[in-house]
């Protein structure tokens, strides 16, 4: 249904409406028909600090258990407590791998058992494919959180160029003007280099945010003294501050009316910072028609995966978080009949070295990742089951695995999904003709 710039104003509060007369005027979507088709919204998971992605996914085999278990000695997780999934990978000579999951990952697992579970094996950020005497292809500053994380969200490793990847996703679906009354990218831990590019983005600051302010009083104050004010027709940089204070105010009226929309209680009354962040994902998955967009992109992340010390009881805790508001996401995206309509896709600054120190790891480079769809999605592995053996052809430096599926690949899958063409896919990962295949096809 078309809705005007102006009708949507009075509906988000423009008028003196009060809170329960505005969730007629926000237009919730149908849980089913009609007003899903055609609709896509990619949510990124960020796991701030390199979650160990060998120890959230683990091979039950006896063959390369004994490997993992002989590599990754004192964190090393019993196999008999591994939870069984139908998810086989391969290894580098063909070799099937049974892969299991962290024992605290039993709602994940109620989403490998309905099919709802892709995972991307042994990947991270690469210039093009390497073998580990190749250390001038390596990109720079490895190891380093920001740097890698900055190349996670930039998808064009090693350049100059500052925009990320799902912003140049969305300028090629949408182009650089966006005509909706927010712009189609949400990021609920503030601004992120993923959605830099030449279209906005809504970042909200506060990554628990159960409520937004219309604005704070320091931002109105200033935008009624500037609307008071003659614009200086020779000064850009007034023009510019004016747009953006009010762009500022406008925006946060509009988006805390979204905000001010029921919660789902059961992610909302889980006690799980990321579940809180995806319950507020919601909302603005569900208010899409409102908002005119029929793709959206959102930025959450759960932090405190930097576990260089007491890992196996933070590591669990971490990942317990994780798969609870995957599964609580998905259960209420079901009741939307949009659980085919969402991905989900995990992503860290880099995995964890596999030898572990005194109580924990340091930091690696090879990861595991997962992707989530309920309809859409290809069950099982992508990508290769790396030796785990120390020194091995797959040990790019002391136990830091070289990936062999780089986030370029990913996100080029992913980009296709949510509907950029094969012409255009190198706008947004200009490094992807240095890979094959391409598409990797889990989706």
């Amino acid at each position: 249904m078309a809705i005007s710039r102006r009708s949507f104003l009075y509906g988000l509060g423009a008028s003196t409406l009060g809170a329960s007369t505005l969730l007629p005027g926000i237009g919730w979507a149908a849980s089913s028909g009609s007003s899903n088709q055609g609709y896509k919204a990619l949510v990124c998971v960020c796991l701030l600090g390199g979650n160990d992605g060998f120890n959230m996914l683990i091979p039950r085999d006896d063959e390369h258990y004994e490997e993992y278990k002989s590599a990754r000695k004192t964190i090393s997780i019993k196999q008999e407590q591994l939870l069984t999934t139908d998810i086989v990978g391969s290894d580098s000579e063909g070799n099937p791998v049974e892969i299991g999951l962290h024992p605290s990952m039993s709602d994940l697992q109620t989403l490998c058992n309905k099919g709802y579970v892709n995972t991307i094996l042994n990947c991270g950020v690469l210039r093009q494919p390497m073998t580990k005497e190749q250390t001038d292809y390596a990109p720079g500053m490895l190891f380093a959180h920001n740097s890698q994380r900055e190349e996670w969200f930039k998808g064009n490793a090693n350049t100059t160029d500052s925009t990320g990847w799902a912003g140049r996703l969305m300028v090629q679906l949408n182009g650089a003007e966006n005509s909706s009354i927010l712009p189609p990218l949400f990021s609920f831990d503030g601004s992120t280099q993923l959605f830099n590019s030449d279209i906005k983005s809504s970042a909200f600051k506060d990554n628990k945010v159960e409520s937004l302010e219309y604005a704070t009083d320091q931002v109105q104050s200033a935008s009624q003294s500037l609307n008071q004010e003659e614009i200086d027709p020779k000064s850009e940089f007034h023009q510019l501050f004016h747009d953006l204070i009010n762009d500022s105010v406008n925006y946060s009226s509009r988006a805390s009316k979204i905000f001010a929309l029921p919660n789902d209680s059961n992610l909302y009354h889980s006690g799980n910072d990321l579940a809180l962040q995806l319950n507020s994902v919601l909302k603005f998955i569900k208010a899409r028609e409102t908002l005119g967009q029929d793709r959206q992109i959102f930025y959450v992340t759960l932090d405190g995966f930097d576990t260089h010390s007491n890992q196996s009881g933070t590591h669990q805790q971490l990942l317990k978080k994780l798969s609870q508001a995957l599964n609580l996401f998905y259960q209420a995206l079901e009741n939307q009949g949009l659980e085919s309509n969402v991905t989900t896709v995990t992503m860290s600054d880099f995995g964890r070295r596999i030898p572990p120190n005194a109580s924990g790891t340091d930091h690696g480079w090879g990861n595991n990742q997962l992707v989530v769809n309920g309809g859409g999605i290809t069950p099982g592995a992508t990508g290769t089951w790396p030796s785990l053996v120390y020194g091995s052809d797959d040990d790019y430096s002391s136990g830091r695995l070289l990936p062999t599926t780089s986030v370029d690949q990913i996100g080029a899958t992913l980009a296709n999904w949510m509907g950029v063409s094969n012409a255009d896919i190198a706008k947004v990962f200009p490094n992807l003709g240095n890979f094959y295949p391409q598409n990797l096809e889990f989706i």
